[in-house]
């Protein structure tokens, strides 16, 4: 998604950030600002600075916050924006043959992904007043349900426990029979799901886009990250994608 050069300055500045805990890590990062690309208004980056670093941003030190803010970051942003505008911003992660590590890496992009979105919520969440067709409106409930999912199990999981037996073994079929562990079923669903997901939220924001709709519903202000209010990762869990049937 970046340059070899862009990669190398983006991860030396995040490495100097003193409490590291409190700021989008280099893979949030990717996430959030493929979904700060994908949003179809544009949002400040003193807005969008305040979600990357939270409290902490008063902590950089002066010289990389000069660095990072007013150059690395903006060039990154540029870069994301640069790859929508040719067609060629497209979902980073082969989930079909995900190994532990890239596993990891893409949980850790979803949340990004997701504190993006999150900056205006009144464009992504579904709206009945909204002219595009109800199935329209289905999929943008279903992607944004999968991206909740990924980082916030407990909150998805109720709705998933509401399915009777026979109709969700049905529904996960094509993951591993014998495994009846209902939470990492689900779980591996969402991962393979998730490409789509994304897909399904980057067209319809370039529809708002291209349509030139302005969203008139009031945004939820949305808190910076910080020690407190940072949501807990959901738990990784290990998926092994080689079982998966073929259809």
């Amino acid at each position: 998604m970046l340059s070899q050069i862009e990669e190398t300055l983006l991860k030396e500045f995040l490495a100097q950030i003193p409490y590291p805990e409190q700021t989008l890590s280099f893979n949030e990062l990717m996430g959030f600002m493929y979904g700060l690309a994908i949003t179809p208004v544009e949002i400040p980056p003193e807005e969008w600075l305040l979600t990357i670093f939270g409290d902490d941003v008063d902590s950089v030190p002066a010289e990389a916050r000069a660095r990072g803010m007013n150059l690395i970051l903006s060039q990154v942003y540029e870069s994301f924006m640069a790859r929508k505008m040719r067609g060629a911003l497209h979902f980073p992660y082969p989930v079909e043959n995900l190994q532990d590590k890239n596993l990891e890496e893409l949980l850790e992009w979803s949340y990004g992904f997701e504190e993006a979105l999150a900056l205006r919520p009144e464009i992504w969440e579904p709206d009945e007043d909204n002219p595009d067709p109800d199935n329209k409106q289905e999929e943008l409930f279903f992607s944004m349900m999968v991206i909740q999912g990924l980082n916030d199990p407990i909150e998805i999981m109720p709705f998933f426990e509401k399915i009777p037996a026979e109709i969700f073994s049905e529904t996960f079929a094509s993951f591993d029979p014998d495994d009846d562990d209902r939470e990492l079923q689900v779980q591996a669903f969402l991962i393979a799901t998730l490409p789509l997901a994304v897909q399904t939220l980057q067209d319809y924001g370039a529809r708002l886009q291209k349509s030139g709709v302005h969203v008139s519903r009031p945004a939820t202000t949305k808190a910076p990250i910080n020690e407190k209010n940072k949501p807990a990762k959901g738990k990784v869990i290990q998926v092994d994608f080689s079982k998966r049937k073929k259809k």
